[in-house]
């Protein structure tokens, strides 16, 4: 039987975007039986395909996203470690993604879960696709299923979230997983200017809104001062085993003649900012005895080599593409740099305060949520390469601080994230489900709610 496939690993041409379809064929095959092609429609009058342990009403919900890490269905989640088909009742996802539409959008990922592919020439035509498939395969005689439609972001999902909730008369609530309103963010998204139109005028015509950081959601309250219920989704800790698992490789056994080793994590392309780490690195990398580790790949990594050559720190700077055993970096390490400010490099920045390694860090919304600059991590702004300087050459000579970067860091993933994943999950639900009881969607000046999706 052949793997599952990670469709995120393939390339978005024209002719593989034709083979979607046979891709995502094989990429949910159970690993006793073929995937499920059954339809909504047919699955409501068959038997009971699954029981409901929730002490809560049946609750049934349409996710809208951008995500296309959602395709890969080795794990149907939406943010590596909430298992979906666990947490609520019947769960319908709507994939927007540009390109050739699939011979078959729709797939049957669990007994309680379908996701749908909706796509289109141009991103900005991919809301239209998605109204008319969910127009197609979630009305029935009797009705909408979905008693909440939730978007995953401010962009097009919001649009077509906003579009379904008047349609449809049903409660809607946002997820704003970035601060958009940071320039530094606006301006990583693909046509920036339209995107943030879009993300300022759709979020105020949600009544239910939810962040990924507290700081996020304090700065929409002091923008949007009329929506009622904005508060921060759980976040669950899955890395206790980081301080005490065993590890295979130890960083200071492998490379003898550094005494002091940084390390990077970062796909190598030409926007990464491992430039701005050899940059500022370069200084104390004079010391023979320090060392700079950069674990990761791309097609600008011999851009990135010939660099620490120009700079005379070649034999300093250490290249590897993956690591051997992340957990057995990260705890041998000396520092760990984290200078990306996206979802994958908060995660490295989690990953690395619960190894317990001292961390050097530019702002994001989350780490700055956890963090406290000089008590918990070193935190610089983003681009400052000079700052992130000073921080290389405080954390070299000072190693009480080390000591205490390390405990105060383990400390906030240890007091501010959700350890068990069963109460995790009942926290996720009961967040998202709030949505239900915050009213009708505004769509009107901001400040003027109406009291009927009829009115949209």
């Amino acid at each position: 039987m052949a793997p599952r496939t990670d469709l995120l690993k393939y390339d978005a041409s024209e002719r593989e975007r034709g083979e979607l379809n046979s891709v995502l064929r094989s990429s949910v095959r159970d690993a006793a039986a073929p995937v499920e092609r059954e339809s909504v429609e047919s699955a409501r009058h068959g038997a009971s395909l699954y029981e409901v342990v929730s002490d809560r009403d049946t609750t049934r919900l349409l996710f809208i996203s951008r995500d296309e890490s959602l395709l890969n269905q080795t794990q149907q989640s939406l943010d590596g470690y909430l298992d979906l088909p666990e947490v609520f009742d019947e769960v319908h996802i709507v994939i927007l993604r540009p390109g050739i539409p699939a011979k078959n959008p729709v797939l049957r990922v669990a007994p309680n879960v379908w996701l749908y592919i909706a796509t289109a020439q141009h991103w900005w035509w991919t809301p239209v696709a998605a109204m008319n498939l969910i127009h197609e395969q979630l009305e029935f005689a009797d009705g909408f299923r979905p008693d909440l439609i939730v978007a995953r972001d401010p962009y097009e999902s919001a649009i077509v979230a906003l579009w379904a909730a008047r349609r449809y008369g049903r409660a809607a609530q946002l997820h704003v997983l970035e601060d958009y309103l940071n320039p530094a963010v606006a301006q990583r998204l693909p046509q920036s200017g339209w995107r943030l139109l879009i993300a300022k005028q759709a979020t105020r015509r949600f009544l239910s809104v939810r962040t990924a950081t507290n700081q996020i959601r304090d700065k929409l309250k002091q923008v949007y001062t009329h929506i009622p219920d904005i508060a921060t989704l759980p976040r669950l800790n899955n890395y206790e085993s980081f301080a005490t698992a065993k590890i295979s490789r130890n960083l200071k056994e492998k490379y003898p003649q550094f005494s002091f080793i940084a390390i990077y994590f970062g796909a190598l392309s030409y926007e990464s900012t491992a430039y701005q780490v050899i940059d500022a690195a370069r200084f104390i990398l004079q010391n023979k005895r320090v060392g700079l580790l950069i674990v990761g790949d791309g097609k600008a990594r011999a851009e990135f080599q010939k660099r620490t050559a120009l700079l005379g720190i070649q034999n300093q700077v250490v290249f590897e593409r993956t690591a051997e055993d992340m957990i057995g970096y990260l705890r041998t390490a000396d520092v760990l740099v984290v200078t990306d400010i996206d979802g994958v490099s908060d995660e490295v920045a989690l990953r690395g305060a619960a190894a317990g390694v001292p961390i050097i860090a530019t702002h994001t919304a989350l780490r700055s949520d956890l963090f406290t600059d000089d008590v918990s991590a070193l935190l610089c702004a983003p681009g400052d390469t000079e700052s992130l300087t000073e921080k290389f050459s405080v954390i070299l000579n000072n190693f009480p601080l080390r000591g205490q970067l390390r405990s105060a860091a383990f400390e906030v993933v240890q007091t501010r994230l959700h350890e068990d994943p069963s109460v995790y999950r009942k926290a996720y639900r009961a967040s998202v489900e709030e949505g239900l009881f915050a009213g009708e969607v505004i769509m009107g000046d901001e400040g003027e709610t109406k009291s009927s999706p009829e009115n949209i």
